[in-house]
């Protein structure tokens, strides 16, 4: 995934610091030319609750960057203009405001947060006047593609409109930016997943995804009030952002995925407020995803069954060097010899992991419909499950063992399955604290020959 950082590095050589300015706009949605109340999820301050407020350009520009500038090591700035719609203004204002903006000797990028139906002709040409002397980019505030979430969020603008716009400001050579807000009111992840796509389609340069926040003074506070509306989960967010940022081309960068909300107006999600805590999860699920992404996970061939039962014997031996008993002392290779997994395989329930950069083997499992060992379990019958078996991961490939069973997951649920079921060895305290990290919880304990274990279940 390409953030706002590796682009600004690969772009302009640095890391850029935006500087949120106010230049005194208002909205169409506000003073009466389409509405009064604004965007029903917008604060009073037109979504610049954190910009600097009063003085001329220059010195909103000296005072943001005192902010932040005890972490900025050689990087630079973007003046952006953030609160309200900064192109809904006489053109002549609008001159004076960039060119103070970009004139400013320490401003690498002027950023400009508007709407598609706030781009006139003349506009636009000053705009791309001012690209001409430096980088400009244009945020255009989409959130959604969904025609009635639109007119519910009060949002005064068709799909078209936004198609146009990008398509102006391309012929332009300016950079677009879109906003788009994930949970918004009635909407679920195949609505989020066809607003991305319509993003994509239109080849916007970079995407934002922005949690809906419910703030005090917005209109959506009323209907969170009346019992309408509610933010989502921490947990709800994340599998959102899981869905969303593998459909994200390497082309698009992407430069917010969460939000802040000023503390003094957040009602809901207050999740959100912890900014380090949210960081840290998105920048986990982040990595894991772009760990994942160095493999493939898919049906085991033929001709790689003896390299899965080599993986499994390798795995015996270390056993055996590290002191864990199981495998080693539980005849696993007769009660699991090589022609079972063949067998297995032409039932199609062998899987394997895929190195994309070598196409060696990583993991391998088999993924069975049935398993008798769960017969005495009360959830046996209550949902749908595959059970996890002969799972094995290469010595040395570290991490492996997470990806598959993260993909196996997945793979799991894109076929119907509710469940993934496995089990760990009684004996075996840090493979049973792994898989308890990793959400599969007791739910039974079973006995198989010398072998005695925990009989684990993580709904999908």
């Amino acid at each position: 995934m390409k953030t706002m950082n590796s682009y600004c590095r690969e772009r302009y050589g640095k890391k850029l610091y935006k500087l949120s300015l106010d230049g005194g706009f208002t909205c169409p949605n506000r003073d009466g030319t389409k509405g009064y109340d604004g965007c029903i999820f917008c604060s009073a301050s037109g979504s610049g609750d954190f910009a600097e407020k009063g003085g001329d350009v220059y010195s909103q520009i000296e005072r943001a960057k005192k902010r932040v500038e005890h972490k900025n090591k050689g990087g630079g700035y973007i003046a952006y203009f953030q609160a309200f719609t900064s192109t809904y203004a006489p053109i002549k204002r609008l001159r004076e405001l960039f060119y103070e903006a970009i004139d400013h000797p320490d401003i690498d990028v002027l950023s400009i947060a508007t709407r598609p139906d706030c781009l006139p002709e003349e506009t636009l040409e000053l705009l791309e006047e001012l690209n001409k002397i430096k980088p400009v980019w244009v945020e255009l505030g989409l959130q959604t593609s969904n025609r009635e979430t639109a007119e519910y969020i009060r949002r005064g603008y068709e799909n078209e409109v936004y198609e146009k716009a990008v398509s102006e400001l391309h012929k332009r050579s300016i950079y677009v930016i879109t906003h788009m807000i994930i949970g918004l009111p009635g909407e679920d992840i195949t609505d989020m997943k066809d607003t991305l796509s319509f993003i994509i389609k239109n080849k916007s340069d970079g995407v934002k995804l922005q949690l809906l926040h419910i703030l005090k003074d917005s209109g959506l506070y009323t209907e969170y009030l009346n019992g309408k509306v509610k933010a989502l989960e921490k947990k709800e967010y994340l599998a959102v952002l899981e869905e969303l940022l593998p459909l994200i081309p390497e082309t698009m960068a992407v430069h917010r995925l969460t939000g802040d909300g000023d503390k003094r107006k957040l009602v809901s999600p207050l999740w959100s407020a912890d900014k380090k805590d949210v960081l840290n999860s998105v920048n986990a699920l982040v990595k894991r995803l772009e760990r994942e992404n160095e493999y493939i996970f898919r049906p085991i061939k033929k001709e790689e069954i003896p390299q899965m039962f080599s993986i499994i014997l390798d795995r015996m031996k270390w056993m055996d060097k590290v002191g864990i008993r199981q495998w080693n002392v539980t005849y696993y290779d007769e009660v699991y010899p090589i022609e079972y997994y063949e067998e297995h395989r032409l039932a199609g329930e062998v899987f394997v992991l895929e190195k994309k950069a070598d196409g060696s083997i990583a993991a391998a499992a088999v993924l069975k419909n049935e398993d008798e060992r769960w017969e005495n379990v009360s959830c046996y019958r209550e949902r749908s499950a595959f059970y996890l078996h002969n799972f094995a991961s290469v010595i040395g490939e570290k991490g492996a063992g997470s990806v598959f069973l993260s993909l196996a997951e997945k793979y799991a649920k894109s076929v119907g399955k509710e469940c993934l079921r496995l089990d760990s060895a009684d004996d075996n305290e840090k493979l049973s604290a792994y898989y308890t990290e990793k959400g599969y919880r007791a739910v039974g304990h079973c006995v198989d020959g010398l072998y005695s274990g925990t009989l684990r279940e993580k709904q999908l």
